[in-house]
């Protein structure tokens, strides 16, 4: 027999999901003795094992509960009623704190005889049914549905922890491993109460807390100025039209010829009040339509076998009219799934219009694809965000929803919503409506950014130190704090700022690569250059030529050499990367192949004297790169394997100059995508880029972006992870053109 090989062993593993497991460690705290493969993947045993193993103690998530009890049980939408005490669903914990824009509403009376789940301001509430999910009540009071867990903190818990960070925890990365790894079933995953309170959570120190408890709460208040500016919109247009204080006119009754009925195709008397009657003739006084101010857009989508596409459901839509979509693999599109929708675009609901559901379409969501559940509107003579606010109007809505037809599933044909009466709007007002519905969208962006900001740190603590955290959450709070565009990205270590340098000489032929294709890339896709443990992704700075060198170029990194300063690290690895190009350029192309063993050889050759312990090898925790979320860390060997198969069939099909851009567009974005080692991603990249253009037969050229490129290079990024490759292929096309001429 021959002798164990552990290399061997450790290849034939790579991209695996496998656990091995002592049967004691099975037996260990496992009362219900589960065997399951989620019980025990390993992300989960590792975020158990760096919680349980935390600097500063753990605590069982029960022990800091005076109350850990599920909501209402028998409560059901017979009982919601218009206005009363809001009454919560998990549809209403999607982001740690209250998600107000679907809130149902109990009577008094129902909310005393469940007053054992009454929820107050500060409280957390969980959900136990579907998925994880905890937030903190921002609400005065409110009850909670069977679906939940309504929680109140005890003396303990109120001296020890805050319930910002709290939330917090349980909504990072970690928290939510660990909530996944109680929920189990069948039919239907639950989190039983008994699971739910031995979930680890770590004794974080009071001032790292307080931190967090800051940043939730700036972002409470952000929403809350995101809702106002909203409303500010809706009165402003309301005043316009003449409705802000229209009281509608109420006979007891009303006489209407069977001629006039018959004309409109309808005989119910509630189309017929004289309320609705003088509604109309307000909106109609200038005798416009939607279709003459917005006609449907019809450009129809039609799934393929292979790709991916970012989808917008019913469910996407936002109380401040914007919309979340879903990316899905092509193959598994919902029939549903049937029309593109472009920048600029409104889509509106014709299902239940009464609940508000319309949505504008920004510039990252061209080209997305949306249920046919929405009409497509393409506003000609007004402004998107007028459109939206109209649509959104309740008295519009209203008359939207005398049009629904069928009283299970009641919806508005589409003929019916373009016939609906709008008046002209003065441009004036336009301007005043768009700037608020603008100034309500940063609010909320600020707001969630702010929110992502506090799970991350959460993270950077238990990964690194709470004074790594703290430092770096007061970093991202000063850069909220003067944030004035929603293109403006937050920055996930206060480290990662750095700038990129040109070629330090041209390419005179193979083998005369530049020594400068070396500094990471600033912005979205910069890194963390030395400990990393998490990716950065700031903002490009105010005027980012100004500096070649990373913000933080003095601090020193811990090497194999010992600790040296980073700017003599970034010079080694910048040697490293030019001996990498050489040898490359030295090849033939035919003998250039890009695959996992080369892309890992590339990574040792560049870090590994320096960092052999994880240098030539896949990352093994999770990272946040800007606002982007690379795959999760078991995923990085097969997502690796198939860029690299997808890259190898994408090559023998470009047979010309914009396919050829497109191809280095896709390349560029998708590996920093995966993001698949600790550090040093964008050298690798580059690596990888010039390859790729050798093989192409094009002249050399560095795939950095130059100080003049860079915002559109980041914007451009930021685009390709929202689906569109567009700008990011022109930008390359751009590149390609110029390498051209200069060598003519």
């Amino acid at each position: 027999m021959s002798p164990f090989d552990a290399a061997r062993y450790a290849r034939l593993l790579e991209g695996l999901e496998v656990t091995e497991l002592k049967l004691s460690a099975v037996q260990n705290e496992n009362l219900k003795l589960r065997l399951d493969s989620a019980y025990f993947a390993k992300p989960m045993l590792e975020a158990e094992r760096m919680v349980r193993s935390y600097r500063g103690g753990h605590d069982e998530l029960g022990s800091l509960f005076s109350r850990f009890v599920k909501g209402v049980f028998d409560i059901n939408a017979d009982c919601y009623i218009d206005h009363g005490v809001p009454f919560l669903r998990i549809l209403n914990l999607r982001h740690g704190v209250i998600d107000e824009s679907n809130l149902a509403f109990i009577p008094e009376t129902r909310h005393q005889e469940e007053i054992k789940t009454e929820l107050r301001r500060g409280d957390i509430v969980l959900s136990k049914t579907a998925y994880p999910a905890a937030s903190v009540v921002t609400l005065d009071r409110c009850n909670t549905s069977q679906d939940t867990i309504a929680t109140s903190l005890s003396q303990y818990g109120k001296k020890t922890y805050r319930s910002e960070a709290i939330a917090a925890y349980l909504n990072s990365e970690i928290g939510a491993r660990l909530l996944w790894r109680q929920f189990q079933g069948n039919v239907q995953l639950h989190l039983s109460l008994d699971d739910g309170r031995k979930v680890p959570i770590p004794r974080f120190g009071i001032k790292f807390q307080e931190s967090v408890a800051k940043a939730y709460q700036r972002s409470i208040r952000l929403r809350e100025e995101s809702g106002k500016k909203i409303a500010q919109a809706e009165a402003t247009l309301l005043h316009t039209l003449g409705l802000d204080d229209w009281e509608a006119p109420g006979p007891l009754t009303y006489i209407l010829s069977s001629h006039e009925a018959f004309a409109t195709g309808r005989l119910d008397a509630e189309f017929f009040t004289p309320h609705v009657r003088d509604m109309l003739a307000r909106l109609g006084r200038d005798g416009l339509t939607i279709r003459d101010v917005a006609p449907a857009r019809k450009e129809r989508f039609t799934p393929a076998d292979s790709g991916e596409f970012h989808y917008i459901e019913i469910g996407g839509l936002g109380a401040d009219g914007t919309a979340q979509a879903e990316c899905l693999p092509q193959r598994e599109a919902p029939s549903r799934a049937t029309q593109y929708v472009r920048a600029g675009d409104v889509i509106t609901s014709t299902v239940r219009p009464i609940r508000r559901l319309s949505a504008s379409i920004d510039a990252s969501q061209d080209g997305y694809v949306c249920s046919s559940g929405f009409v497509v509107l393409q506003p000609r003579t007004i402004r998107s965000d007028v459109l939206l606010t109209y649509l959104r109007l309740p008295p519009v809505c209203a008359l939207m929803d005398l049009h629904t037809s069928a009283s299970m599933y009641p919806a508005i044909s589409e003929a019916d919503l373009l016939a609906l009466p709008i008046p002209k709007i003065p441009e004036a007002t336009q301007q005043v409506i768009e700037e608020s519905v603008l100034a309500a969208r940063h609010a909320k962006q600020r707001a969630t950014q702010l929110l992502d900001a506090a799970k991350r740190a959460v993270e950077i603590a238990i990964e690194d130190s709470e004074a790594a955290a703290l430092a770096w959450l007061e970093t991202v709070a000063g850069a909220s704090a003067s944030c004035d565009h929603p293109s403006h990205d937050l920055p996930t270590n206060p480290a990662s700022q750095s700038a990129t340098p040109g070629l330090a000489r041209q390419a005179s032929g193979r083998g005369q690569l530049a020594r400068g294709v070396s500094g990471e890339g600033a912005g979205f896709h910069a890194e963390l250059d030395g400990a990393g443990k998490r990716a950065g992704g700031p903002a490009a700075s105010a005027n980012p030529s100004d500096s070649t060198q990373p913000l933080d170029a003095t601090r020193e990194l811990a090497t194999a050499a010992g600790p040296m300063p980073y700017s003599e690290v970034a010079e080694a690895l910048a040697e490293n990367v030019a001996r990498c190009l050489d040898e490359l350029l030295e090849a033939a192309p035919e003998d250039i192949h890009l695959t996992p063993e080369n892309l890992r050889a590339f990574h040792r050759r560049i870090a590994g004297a320096l960092f052999p312990d994880w240098a030539g090898t896949w990352r093994s925790t999770e990272v946040q790169v800007g606002t982007h979320s690379p795959p999760p860390s078991h995923d990085v060997p097969v997502q690796v394997r198939n860029f690299c198969l997808d890259l190898d069939e994408r090559l023998r099909h470009v047979d010309h100059a914009q396919a050829i851009a497109a191809l280095l567009a896709w390349a560029d974005w998708r590996f920093q995508w995966i993001h698949p080692f600790k550090d040093f991603n964008g050298r690798v990249g580059r690596i990888l880029l010039v390859a790729l253009t050798y093989q192409l037969g094009l002249p050399p050229l560095d795939p950095a972006a130059s100080a003049p490129e860079r915002q559109a290079y980041f914007d451009a990024l930021r685009q390709a992870d929202s689906g569109d490759l567009r700008p990011l292929s022109e930008l390359w096309m751009r590149r390609l053109q110029d390498r051209m001429d200069a060598t003519q």
